[in-house]
C-alpha cells in the first residue's frame, strides 16, 4: 500500500486536508486504527504520529494551505494535535465538494481563476477547522484487526484478478471469514 505521513522537522500552523476519492483509506494514529470511507475529510496535523494507507493507487485530493493566500492577514493558530475525521454533511460536505471540484477542473482553470479558488479555500479552512467536532470516531483496538483484514483482502483479490473463478465465497473461505462479513 501507499502511505502518507507527516514530514519530520516541518513547522507549519495549517493542517493538511485529505479527501479520499475512490476507495477508503486506513488512518493510523496513536489512538488506534480506523477505516475512513470515501467522502470523509481528514484534517491532519503537519507533525505527529499518524499515517494514512491507501490499499490501491493513491486516489485522493490533498490540500496544503500556505500563508501566501492570506496576504498577511492573521488566521489565528490553526495547529492541530491529532488527526480528525469529518463525516459528509453540512459545512464539511460543502468544503469537500469545493475541494474535489477544484481538483477535477484544475487543468481547465486559468491562473487567475485558480488563485481565486485557492484564496476561497484558504479563507474557508479556518472556519471549517473551528467547527464543533461531531460524534467521536471509533478508534477502538478492534479496528486495527479490521484494517489488517481489509488490507489482506485487497491483496488477495488483486493477486487473483485474472482468475475467472474468483468469487466472494472463495475469498471469504480463504480468509476464514463469512461471506456476509466480507
Amino acid at each position: 500500500p501507499q502511505v502518507v505521513s507527516p514530514l519530520s522537522g516541518l513547522v507549519a500552523d495549517h493542517p493538511l486536508v485529505l479527501l479520499p476519492t475512490e476507495d477508503g483509506v486506513a488512518l493510523k494514529t496513536s489512538r488506534g486504527h480506523q477505516i475512513v470511507s470515501v467522502g470523509h475529510l481528514l484534517l491532519l496535523p503537519r507533525q505527529g504520529d499518524w499515517s494514512v494507507a491507501f490499499q490501491r493507487d493513491m486516489r485522493a485530493v490533498m490540500l496544503s494551505v500556505t500563508t501566501d493566500p492570506l496576504h498577511g492577514r492573521r488566521a489565528g493558530v490553526l495547529a492541530m494535535a491529532e488527526a480528525t475525521v469529518i463525516a459528509p454533511g453540512g459545512f464539511g460536505d460543502l468544503f469537500a465538494r469545493m475541494l474535489e471540484s477544484a481538483a477535477r477542473n484544475l487543468e481547465m482553470l486559468s491562473h487567475s481563476e485558480w488563485l481565486a479558488i485557492a484564496q476561497s479555500l484558504a479563507d474557508l479552512l479556518p472556519v471549517f477547522i473551528r467547527q464543533p467536532a461531531g460524534p467521536a470516531t471509533d478508534l477502538n483496538p478492534g479496528t486495527a484487526s479490521k484494517a489488517a483484514i481489509l488490507q489482506r483482502l485487497c491483496q488477495i483479490i488483486e493477486r487473483r484478478l485474472d482468475d475467472p473463478d474468483l468469487a466472494p465465497a472463495k475469498v471469504a473461505i480463504s480468509e476464514g471469514i463469512s461471506e456476509r462479513y466480507l
